[in-house]
């Protein structure tokens, strides 16, 4: 892996880990519900009313409307976290810290 896809990657880790979503008021959030319903790029909701829930469930794990609609999963009517956001979150709580020894494929 070259060293400049490597720098763009921990710099993408860092602006995720530090990057606070903005203060969305109840009307906004309803409002992207609306748009991410209607992109139909996420398989797990078809309704308006199931990505306002994930919205508002990043918001309460402070993660912006778009990572909780791409990482905040609805499987068999309950909400569950991807990897990558359980990693992020974890890195940013500052309190624990994870380092990866060895990757298998």
């Amino acid at each position: 892996m070259s060293q400049a896809l490597q720098k763009v990657q921990v710099q993408s880790q860092t602006q995720l880990q530090t990057a606070q979503p903005q203060c969305l008021s109840l009307s906004d959030v309803f409002s992207l519900g609306e748009v991410f319903a209607q992109s139909g790029l996420f398989a797990d909701t078809k309704q308006a009313a199931q990505c306002i829930v994930k919205i508002l469930a990043g918001k309460e794990l402070g993660v912006g409307a778009f990572f909780a609609m791409k990482d905040i999963y609805i499987i068999k009517g309950k909400l569950s976290l991807s990897a990558h956001l359980m990693a992020n979150l974890i890195k940013r709580s500052k309190k624990y810290n994870y380092k990866v020894v060895k990757l298998d494929k």
